[in-house]
């Protein structure tokens, strides 16, 4: 995961999401009725942003040998805390 928010600085981080046990049964939460999974997995808890601005995130799959089949989206949500 990449979080470039300031032109000269970069943040690089890797988030270890395991998404299946060994069987290949999926983790998380099965939307009723569907074969979609969602799985949370919290990420920089309590973090602050230096300036107000536009943040981008790029995320990328890490495993080298293998496809991540039947994976059909990826999403990042930030909730503000007061």
């Amino acid at each position: 995961m990449w979080m470039p928010y300031l032109p000269e600085h970069v943040q690089r981080d890797t988030l270890d999401c395991l998404l299946a046990d060994k069987a290949g049964d999926w983790y998380g939460k099965r939307s009723l009725g569907s074969e979609v999974y969602k799985s949370v997995h919290p990420y920089k808890l309590n973090i602050r942003f230096p300036e107000k601005g536009t943040y981008k995130y790029y995320v990328v799959q890490g495993m080298r040998d293998t496809m991540l089949t039947g994976i059909t989206g990826v999403g990042i949500k930030i909730i503000e805390v007061n």
